[in-house]
């Protein structure tokens, strides 16, 4: 809806928030609870990366989507475009296809 209504900052912020708790609720499932973002990050790369469980480009999206939120949010001249968006969009709809069997 964001990415339609030509708000690509906000579209970019919510991508990475639906990775972000996507790879919360795969901790979840194993009872981990971090208490930051990237304390998330670090488990979720012990935990599933590490193992061999999912590959280290999902953990590149996610990695990549934070650092573009972090943008969006705080950076106030930043501009983004479409493609930006829906870059994010993507990578975001990649990353919870693959953590979906995860979560249980």
């Amino acid at each position: 809806m964001m990415l339609a209504a030509g708000k690509h900052g906000e579209a970019i912020s919510l991508a990475y928030y639906a990775s972000f708790h996507a790879v919360r609720a795969v901790l979840a499932a194993r009872g981990l609870q971090p208490k930051t973002h990237q304390g998330a990050v670090h488990l979720f790369n012990v935990s599933f990366v590490l193992p061999g469980l999912v590959t280290s480009e999902i953990l590149a999206l996610i990695g990549r989507s934070f650092a573009e939120r972090q943008r969006a949010d705080y950076d106030p001249v930043a501009i983004f475009t479409a493609d930006d968006a829906a870059k994010e969009i993507d990578s975001a709809e990649r990353v919870l296809i693959t953590l979906a069997p995860l979560a249980g």
